[in-house]
């Protein structure tokens, strides 16, 4: 180990960490980039990563989706390295549950005994925390827990003896927003643990503010236009569909949109609007141009832990539609957004003509959620990761 590590490890409890999730990103498929970023930021912290996200044959010969490299080992400049596995697994659909569940931890325990013991486990999502137990039980190393799920269904996946088990084992959990602890409450999960509410972060490097005007010039996009932006997947819980109809039922030529995504699991969703530019994925790199290139960001979904287009969003400096239900109350206020009922389109045409009616407005609650941006970085994000893990291994 070269002496800058050395020297930033000579305090840390933790210099080894296990991370396990359903995914991880390559440059050619851009799954769970939030994964991704939290894992940078703790090998730039010094903390060696050791990934396992278990990837799906079936997804692969039936939708089509890429296969990664099953193992690849990344070194940069004043990191600590991150090695990712990515064991191949198949599953037989949701009427399969207990059979996929047994499948994919007989994929990621063939895999975790190659890794060296680390100081912590650490499982994004309460199903691969879950998943962990045994290894990390037999191994006698602290399990902590990522809750940031949509909606959480693993107790489907327990009995009561594996819950019981699970829950006096695991140290401590970290929610990405409230919604998510209460319903960890409700199911039961969060017993006599250690908790804390850390929403989702960007990285200032990736998403910040730009010149729109040159911005527009570059991609021969008129100046005059109101530019609706919507990232994520089309599909009906996130709703571009609903946020076409909107657009539909204002019938103003002058406003324009970017539906920035993929189909997901193979579903398809109809919908258009005449004033679409770009309908299709960016590459990542590329998403902060679109995001400057927009004046508001509008997200009408209907289930989120936290959502990180959302605050990559805000970081751009764009007002942002989105919905009034509670997993959005950790990160928007009046200050820097219209929140609607997700599931009316007058409610949402409605926003979207009065931030499209009053660019004194746009333009306030724009530096409003660079305001609000500003204390949502992916730095402080790990940082509180790591302090809060690290005091309870004392």
């Amino acid at each position: 180990m070269s002496g800058f590590f050395l020297k930033m490890n000579q305090n840390k409890r933790i210099k080894h960490l296990l991370v396990c999730c359903g995914g991880y990103p390559t440059k050619e498929n851009p799954v769970f980039p939030f994964v991704e970023q939290i894992v940078n930021e703790f090998a730039r912290n010094g903390i060696r990563v050791s990934v396992v996200a278990p990837q799906s044959l079936t997804k692969h010969f039936f939708r089509k989706e890429p296969l990664h490299p099953r193992y690849r080992l990344i070194n940069r400049k004043n990191f600590s390295p991150v090695e990712i596995f990515q064991p191949y697994t198949v599953s037989f659909g949701r009427h399969f549950v207990l059979l996929n569940r047994v499948l994919k931890k007989i994929s990621l325990h063939s895999v975790l005994r190659k890794i060296e013991k680390p100081d912590v486990c650490y499982g994004h999502f309460w199903y691969y925390a879950s998943a962990l137990y045994d290894f990390a039980k037999k191994n006698k190393i602290p399990l902590f827990v990522a809750s940031g799920e949509a909606s959480i269904k693993t107790e489907a996946h327990f009995s009561a003896y594996e819950k019981k088990n699970f829950l006096d084992y695991y140290k401590g959990v970290f929610f990405a927003s409230t919604k998510n602890k209460k319903e960890s409450e409700d199911l039961g999960f969060l017993t006599n643990q250690k908790n804390i509410v850390i929403p989702n972060a960007i990285d200032p490097s990736s998403f910040y503010l730009m010149d729109k005007q040159k911005l527009r010039e570059k991609y021969s996009i008129s100046q005059n236009f109101f530019i609706v932006v919507f990232v994520g997947s089309f599909i009906q819980r996130k709703g571009p569909n609903r946020v076409a109809s909107a657009l539909k039922k204002i019938n103003d030529s002058n406003i324009k949109a970017f539906f920035i995504g993929r189909e997901h699991d193979g579903v398809k969703l109809d919908f258009d609007y005449e004033g679409t530019i770009l309908k299709g994925v960016v590459e990542h790199d590329k998403l902060v141009d679109y995001l400057n290139m927009a004046d508001v960001f509008v997200l009408p979904t209907l289930a989120e832990g936290c959502c990180n287009a959302m605050i990559e969003a805000l970081a751009c400096g764009l007002p942002i539609i989105s919905s009034d239900l509670s997993f959005n109350d950790d990160v928007l206020d009046d200050s820097c957004s219209i929140r609607i009922n997700p599931e009316s389109i007058d409610e949402l045409a409605e926003a979207i003509k009065t931030l499209s009616n009053n660019p004194f407005l746009c333009k306030e609650m724009g530096k409003n959620a660079l305001k609000k941006a500003s204390s949502l970085t992916i730095e402080k994000r790990a940082n509180t990761i790591v302090h809060f893990m690290e005091s309870l291994l004392r």
